[in-house]
């Protein structure tokens, strides 16, 4: 016995030194430089199993004190940097090991920078590999301390947004059969504002946020006692902006300052009630985030217009109150809205409904308004140019969308309006077909209908337009006809004006349209007509070629060019037999004219001759008379001649 005993001290003394020696040349090892490495190219590896191409540039210190990791880069899915840490030092407690409890006391991470742009759509997920349940663990970890230094750049489509002295504490702790709790406490500067951010969280078969506070400057995001449980969601969200920071980081214009409280249940309930200044808002919602279903109606109340729409310099001010009511049933196959909105100013009440009914293969909007305004006050001197004295009586329409082939496509679409004004009444009407996509390509018609329409001096008893275009929008084709009735303007009255053209607005932008007709008919009684004319608009310029009109031996050609990007211009025009009473009708007599100017840098060159014929002036002898002028930069000559068979002739010259 004695014996045995003997041999078993010597193996259990053997094998106890073998550790000792084991574990000393282990150590003493990790402790050259080919022991750091080898840590570091294992570590290495594990980083670039989720992350390919990080890199570790060195690892020093010791494993039963500080280890230090440096120049460590992980990468993004975009082969670009996400993180780069100058210094990372982790302390790790060997003692907790024996009752199974692996804690780093510290990790310590100096000049932490985060790169956050767009990395494109991640990997497809590999399907789960099937499973067995496993036991819960019976090791615990703690994290007390996770310390990072750094900043934050995010790359946006303007530039490069810097969230600057960046400093996180985060604390994690797992212990055995407990869920995973975390604390986080950060504070850091974004565009001269304090930002910070407080929460701690627990996450088992379920996830609790007991607190989460995050605030910029003044401005403050609070969420409470939230549980998120699958899809059962329970929680309470406040937040608050005041008007002046709002102004400060995204250049909009509140009324007041915005307050939002949200509710929501894990029955799926959601209570939103929201104010910015004296606007208020609530949303009630039912979601059922299985069958992704959502009801919900939302009413908005702004008791003062001027305080919500900005009002632009030279127009007047937008006053008055309105209410707007929306309801909406949705699945993720079939969507169903109403949006009804009522509305009261000084010119008038007015309000109008908007409803939605659409499906994966079809959609269908119908818009209807109505509008009442005061008795006009009679005031015809009122500002004609003032096109907000229009008053939109009527506004309705339907839009049918279905799915055609690849795309979508425009079955029916319909719109129609009528406003009123002491600037006249009008109405219009327009319809739609066609592709929306992949390849856009409408066809619309329409008309347009005024009666009694002032604008500044000019007057126009009745109007009517007809339209037609197709291409819209790759190459627009399209003609036009237009009728005027009782057209005046000062003195000058022309009883009716018709006109019809087609034209085409081409891939580089050019236009180009034919004049197919136009009619004129004087106050005198004469009629004036012609099939001709072009006209051209490019970049440059706009040109005006053949050009003709008519009105029995009366002729009129003309064409000119004019400068879009500069002052060039030209211009020539050739009149014959023009009957001087369609300028006056006291006058009788004929005039021809031939002209040809052109203008480059401020500068006019050209000549313009002028023949009178036979002109009767009341109480006055016939004349003939003719007029010459020739203008060349800054001089102008004009030759004038006026002659009677029966008291002679006389010339006047004139050289500036």
């Amino acid at each position: 016995m004695k014996k045995v005993w003997r041999w078993t001290k010597r193996i259990v003394l053997g094998t106890l030194a073998f550790v000792v020696l084991a574990t000393g040349i282990t150590l003493g090892a990790l402790h050259t430089n080919w022991g750091r490495n080898r840590v570091r190219k294992i570590v290495e590896d594990q980083l670039q199993s989720t992350f390919p191409g990080s890199t570790i540039g060195k690892i020093d210190g010791s494993v039963l004190g500080d280890l230090i990791a440096r120049d460590v880069t992980i990468m993004g899915r975009d082969k670009r940097p996400l993180v780069t840490i100058k210094k990372v030092t982790i302390e790790a407690a060997l003692l907790p090991l024996a009752s199974k409890t692996a804690r780093v006391t510290k990790i310590d991470a100096e000049d932490v920078v985060v790169y956050a742009h767009d990395q494109g759509p991640p990997p497809p997920e590999k399907p789960p590999e099937p499973s067995t349940p496993s036991e819960p663990s019976s090791w615990s970890v703690e994290l007390p301390a996770i310390h990072a230094h750094g900043r934050i750049e995010i790359e946006t489509a303007t530039g490069v947004e810097r969230i600057d002295d960046l400093d996180t504490m985060v604390a994690l702790s797992l212990r055995s059969g407990e869920p995973l709790k975390a604390s986080v406490d950060t504070t850091a500067r974004w565009r001269n504002q304090d930002l910070a951010v407080r929460a701690f969280v627990e996450q088992g078969d379920s996830l609790t946020v007991q607190y989460a506070l995050v605030t910029l400057g003044s401005a403050r995001v609070l969420a409470a006692n939230a549980h998120v449980d699958g899809t059962r969601i329970d929680a309470n969200v406040f937040a608050f902006a005041p008007a002046a920071l709002v102004k400060q980081l995204a250049q909009v214009d509140l009324p007041g300052n915005a307050v939002v409280f949200a509710q929501l249940a894990n029955t799926g309930h959601l209570t939103v009630d929201a104010t910015v200044g004296a606007a208020t808002a609530r949303v009630l919602a039912k979601a059922d985030l299985e069958t992704k279903a959502v009801h919900a109606i939302v009413t908005a109340d702004v008791p003062d217009l001027a305080a919500v729409v900005p009002n632009r310099q030279g127009e007047p001010p937008i006053a008055g109150s309105g209410t707007v009511v929306a309801t909406v049933v949705a699945t993720p196959d079939h969507v169903d809205g109403i949006v009804t909105i009522a509305g009261e100013a000084p010119r008038g009440t007015g309000n109008g409904l908007i409803a939605i009914s659409a499906t994966r293969e079809r959609a269908r909007v119908l818009v209807a308004a109505t509008a009442e305004s005061p008795p006009s006050r009679g005031d015809r001197q009122a500002p004609k140019q003032d096109l907000f004295a229009w008053r939109l009586r009527r506004l309705g329409g339907s839009t049918l969308i279905e799915r055609a082939n690849d795309g979508w496509f425009l079955r029916e679409g319909t719109l129609e309006a009528a406003a009123t004004g002491d600037a006249g009444e009008v109405t219009a009407s327009l319809s739609a077909t066609g592709a929306l996509s992949p390849t856009p390509s409408l066809a619309v018609q329409g008309t347009v209908d005024g009666r009694s329409v002032r604008y500044n001096d000019t007057a126009i008893a009745s109007l009517h337009t007809r339209f037609a275009a197709t291409e819209i929008p790759a190459r627009p084709t399209g003609d036009v006809s237009i009728e005027v009735n009782g057209l005046r303007q000062g003195t000058l009255a022309v009883p009716v004006v018709t006109l019809a053209a087609h034209g085409t607005l081409h891939e580089d932008g050019t236009i180009d349209v034919d004049l197919d007709r136009h009619r004129v008919r004087t106050a005198d009684g004469q009629q004036w007509g012609g099939n001709s004319g072009h006209v051209r608009v490019t970049e440059q310029s706009i040109a005006a070629t053949q050009l003709v009109t008519s009105s029995g031996k009366a002729r009129i050609t003309a064409q000119a060019q004019i400068g879009r990007t500069s002052d060039a211009l030209t211009a020539k025009l050739t009149a014959r037999d023009i009957a001087v009473a369609t300028l006056d009708p006291t006058l009788q007599g004929t005039l021809g004219a031939d002209v040809d100017v052109s203008r480059r840098d401020g500068m006019w060159k050209g000549t313009a001759t002028i023949d009178a014929n036979q002109i009767v002036v009341p109480n006055r002898p016939v004349l003939d008379g003719k007029l010459a002028v020739k203008i060349d930069k800054r001089r102008v000559t004009a030759v004038a001649t006026a002659s009677n068979p029966a008291i002679g002739s006389a010339t006047l010259d004139l050289d500036v």
